[in-house]
């Protein structure tokens, strides 16, 4: 067709093509878009810049945005809806005159150029300079000084270079009160990156235009015909990521669906709506070489170049990931370097189904290429969750085998926890997961099958010296932690020296744990300063070695020693700093974090402040739930608190849940033995005397025999318990025991305790002078750490000799316990003194950027699996990153994180 001497344009063109489409009432209203298109204009006759860009894929409402935008500007602008035949020069500048023309004040802009084209005809413009003619257009342009917008949609139709080159040609030029809005999928070729730093431009790009929740919510309750639960609202936000056209068809399916629950599971990128929305909108014209590559990547969650060569075995990678970025073709960059990429996960979801239709067994092939992709870059985490989603078992042990304790400092105890599921012939055929398993076994969840697992190991070779050597030495290192675990160290130090000798220098997991193990025996065998010693060896190497998940363990035990010891404003600094170095390298973990916690708060409870103490204890308790070995200790911080604070139900109420973990899990004896000794001192506050011996003498603590090392503490009960029956000789006798090795041993609570107990012997037996000697030296010896507790437990106060004993040291200056009545010097000495720190709720350390993003998903209601789905993470590493926000929030539940979260402030600002 061509255009005659008498015909006019506007006669021959669709004026629906360059009609503004009307307002959908249905939509909401996004003023935070809005908003930021319409700062383009600087003044009522100006714009601050010539283009705003809208580039993002099909069905994200581009055009429905755009045209909200407009609102109240209708009149001020023009649009044209683009069309594959407008691909022909002069039929696409008809319709851009037009659309010009629509506009008030414009209707003879364009003259001289529609003319031009019109003797041209309706061929390309490949010999023909247009120059002439569009300057002309932008001539009359500048003759009209209202403002005009001009709206550009779909534009990525047009493919023809010519018009590209004129367009480019044509923005550059245009006068400042004209405003070019392109609506796209795909970006033109255009100069953009030198008009953005020119400021020539704005960009509007997927992460400003997708639905935020609260959008899509607002949508959904305005669009459905009945009300839509939260839930449901969750549930499909989630799943379409904010994807407009996938809201609109998921609800359409979702009000035909029989069963709308089970509609909500199921939905996913092969839904028969928006498979085909997608097949047509998007992947229609797609080359089948490039379909074909893009549908075998797809089962890379995240992907870059390289990775995307070697898992489709083409080296196209680079133009494809090009091509689909300027396309806009639900391709989304996972940083600002353009190196990594993923998929919308509905789209995701319809390539992997066609991969499969074409070979059910192709994606777990791929998927085990990227697999060993990742292996091979040195990313063993990575490589698991695809050897898992394979269900390649054999790789998973195979990996596991040679990169799990890589895994367990990246991801934490939840990272392993699947080897505690392997089978006994996996193990079998890769013999150190039997030593990791038992580990594993003793350090989360208790000693129950740790023995068979034992004897299976150590009927398994391998071929190589080497490998057999350090697999020895392996094993031995668990022998030392499980003859420890019954409270037996001798047999816990004969097989750790042997596992030093056997397991390499340079195997720093391994013999760190030894050096613990070392510190245990001399811990628990009432040795706790040799314990000590262990202790920070063991830190000292890994720090050194840059092993950060044991550090949190042997600080741990550094804490506990220092306790022991009664050296606790030692311990409260060390906690203090291993939770800054928590914060330095953002490696929370639940247990142990929790187990600072307790022990802060047992620091609490000595010094009588049994408010903060209680606070510390249960947020301690809540951080370790996930880790039974953890949790049952650190139930031992809780038990004391409640008994110092007379609360006997409570007591009774922790020694029965442990004894029911200990039937289910085989408790370490340290935890029982524990249990036991506060059963004594139930019995014995009840007169129940007799009960009371059984129970000591199932500790090996009895009347006239040997006191076992490490049952010190225990011991006090026996001496209690001859009190109690006026057997004050033997009590004696006990006492001088007790502190010849609180004093060999340096171990200030245990001194303490035994000089009160001797005061009070003494006290029975009328030597008074003797008595106030034993306390003042005791009250003495505590005075720097202020162990207030210890004295309320004996009821210090109550006896006779305390008030001159007491009278003399406060006339020494002597700091004394509040309890004994010093509260004036407390609040003299307070004046000099720093105000202790209050507990105040906070975070462990700062939430990373990934955990910040699953913290606002979790505050939207989303499933682990939702979550993973969400950020194309595995779901072993969502648990471990909700894990991390727990254990930094202090909480043990979705709903606690989130109130947590709020109260602090830190959802402020996530979307």
């Amino acid at each position: 067709m061509s255009l005659t001497d008498g015909e006019d344009m506007h006669d021959t063109y669709l004026k629906i093509k360059t009609t503004m489409p009307p307002l959908n009432k249905g939509a909401i209203k996004r003023a935070r878009v809005e908003m930021f298109l319409n700062e383009t204009a600087v003044d009522p006759v100006a714009f601050s810049h010539q283009l705003t860009l809208i580039a993002a894929p099909a069905g994200f409402g581009k055009t429905t945005l755009a045209r909200h935008a407009l609102s109240g500007f209708e009149n001020a602008s023009g649009w044209f809806t683009v069309e594959e035949d407008d691909n022909v020069f002069s039929r696409f500048y008809g319709y851009l005159i037009q659309a010009i023309q629509s506009v008030a004040g414009f209707e003879h802009v364009g003259k001289t150029t529609r003319d031009f084209f019109r003797s041209q005809g309706l061929e390309t413009m490949t010999d023909v300079d247009y120059t002439p003619a569009l300057t002309a257009l932008l001539n009359d342009l500048f003759d009209v000084t209202e403002p005009l917008r001009l709206v550009l949609d779909d534009y990525q139709r047009i493919d023809n270079q010519a018009i590209q080159t004129s367009m480019a040609y044509l923005i550059e030029h245009m006068p400042a009160h004209v405003h070019c809005i392109v609506l796209t999928r795909s970006d033109p070729p255009w100069p953009l990156h030198r008009w953005r730093a020119q400021g020539r431009m704005r960009d509007v790009r997927l992460h400003h235009i997708r639905f935020t929740f609260d959008e899509a919510k607002a949508w959904l309750e305005t669009a459905a015909s009945s009300p839509i639960e939260e839930g449901v609202a969750k549930t499909l936000y989630t799943k379409t990521e904010g994807w407009a056209a996938g809201l609109v068809l998921a609800l359409q399916s979702l009000e035909m669906a029989e069963d709308p629950h089970c509609f909500l599971e199921q939905f996913a990128g092969t839904h028969q709506s928006i498979y085909h929305y997608l097949v047509e909108e998007v992947i229609r014209h797609w080359p089948d070489d490039t379909l074909r590559n893009v549908m075998q990547s797809s089962v890379i969650t995240r992907f870059n170049t390289a990775l995307f060569d070697f898992v489709t075995a083409a080296a196209l990678g680079r133009q494809i990931i090009a091509d689909l970025t300027q396309h806009n073709q639900f391709i989304i960059p996972l940083d600002d370097t353009g190196e990594w990429y993923r998929y919308h996960p509905l789209f995701a979801d319809l390539l992997v189904h066609r991969l499969k239709q074409h070979d059910p067994t192709e994606p777990d092939r791929l998927r085990l290429r990227a697999a060993t992709w990742h292996l091979a870059h040195h990313q063993p985490s990575e490589a698991l969750a695809y050897a898992r989603a394979a269900q390649d078992k054999e790789m998973m042990a195979s990996i596991y085998e040679n990169h799990l304790e890589g895994i367990l400092q990246e991801e934490g105890p939840d990272g392993v926890r699947p080897v505690l599921d392997l089978d006994d012939a996996l193990l079998k055929r890769h013999p150190r997961l039997i030593a990791y398993k038992a580990l594993f076994l003793l350090v989360l969840s208790g000693g129950a099958g740790v023995e068979a697992l034992l004897q299976m190991g150590e009927a398994c070779r391998y071929t190589d010296t080497e490998s057999q050597t350090l697999y020895e030495g392996m094993l031995a290192a668990v022998r030392s932690h499980y003859a420890l675990y019954g409270n037996h160290f001798e047999e816990a130090v004969e097989h750790g020296r042997k596992a030093l000798e056997l397991v390499p220098e340079h195997h720093h997991f391994w013999r760190v744990g030894v050096e613990i193990f070392f510190g245990d025996v001399a811990l628990f065998s009432g040795k706790p300063e040799e314990g000590l010693a262990f202790y920070t060896k063991a830190h000292l190497d890994v720090e050194a070695a840059g092993l950060y998940y044991p550090l949190m363990s042997t600080g741990i035990k550094q804490t506990y020693a220092l306790l022991v010891l009664g050296r606790l404003t030692e311990a409260e600094s060390l906690i203090e700093s291993m939770f800054e170095i928590a914060r330095q390298y953002h490696y929370a973990r639940l247990g142990k974090i929790g187990s600072f916690w307790v022990m802060l708060g047992d620091i609490y409870r000595a010094r009588g402040d049994f408010e903060s103490a209680k606070t510390c204890i249960e947020r301690g308790l809540s951080l370790s739930k996930s880790e039974t070995i953890y949790w049952s200790w650190n139930h031992l911080f809780k038990l004391a608190l409640s008994f110092s604070e007379g609360d006997i139900k409570t007591v009774e109420k922790i020694i029965r849940h442990l004894e029911q973990l200990n039937a289910r899990h085989d408790l370490p004896k340290l935890v029982t033995a524990e249990v036991t000794g506060y059963k004594v001192r139930l019995a014995l506050t009840r007169g129940a005397y007799e009960q009371a011996e059984t129970l000591l003498g199932a500790l090996g603590v009895q009347a006239g025999q040997a006191i076992p090392r490490g049952m010190e503490m225990t011991a006090l009960n026996l001496v209690r318990l001859h009190i109690e029956r006026k057997q004050y000789a033997d009590a004696g006798q006990v006492l001088d025991v007790l502190e010849a090795r609180a004093l060999a041993n340096r171990q200030k609570p245990l001194h303490i305790k035994v000089l009160l107990l001797k005061a009070r012997l003494l006290i029975h037996t009328q030597d008074v002078t003797n008595a106030e000697a034993r306390l003042e030296q005791a009250l003495r010896h505590g005075a720097d750490e202020q162990l207030d507790t210890t004295y309320r437990e004996e009821q210090v106060a109550t006896w006779s000799i305390t008030k001159p004993v007491v009278s003399r040291l406060k006339q020494e200056g002597i700091a004394l316990p509040a309890s004994l009545g010093d509260s004036d010097h407390r609040q003299a000495d307070a004046v000099h003194k720093p105000a202790p720190k209050p507990f105040v709720e906070t975070l462990i350390e700062p939430l990373s950027i990934r955990e910040e993003e699953v913290l606002a998903l979790v505050a939207k209601g989303r499933s682990n699996q939702e979550i993973a789905d969400t950020l194309h993470l595995s779901l072993a590493t969502i648990k471990w990153h909700t894990g991390n926000i727990y254990g930094k929030l202090g909480v043990n539940s979705r709903t606690k994180a989130v109130a947590a979260a709020r109260r602090i402030g830190l959802l402020d600002g996530l979307n």
